[in-house]
């Protein structure tokens, strides 16, 4: 008699399977920015984007900006210019992979 419930063992994963996630994960992304700059944007309101594990409130604070609200990833929020001149470029500069306008509607709210 055979077990049936013998462990399973993990396959490594395919380059087919690799390159279908790929292509699933830079459509979804497109697809997101495209809705994201077609949205009406609040001026001097921009959304960061970190490296995971950053926190992009600290970001926000350290370019001299104001956190106006943070996301369910702490390594993306929304943060405004005060008095910053050019505040997407301090951004980056302090540590932000992506800036990009915010929004009125919102993004990723807790």
């Amino acid at each position: 008699m055979t077990n049936s419930l013998a462990p399973c063992q993990d396959a490594p994963p395919r380059p087919k399977d690799l390159i279908l996630a790929a292509g699933l994960a830079l459509v979804g992304g497109v697809f997101l920015i495209g809705l994201i700059l077609s949205l009406d944007a609040v001026p001097g309101h921009y959304i960061v984007f970190g490296p995971p594990g950053t926190d992009a409130a600290g970001i926000i604070y350290d370019a001299g900006g104001l956190i106006i609200n943070t996301s369910v990833l702490p390594s993306v929020g929304i943060g405004a210019a005060g008095d910053v001149q050019d505040f997407p470029k301090a951004l980056r500069a302090h540590g932000a992979w992506l800036v990009l306008p915010a929004p009125a509607a919102g993004c990723l709210k807790r």
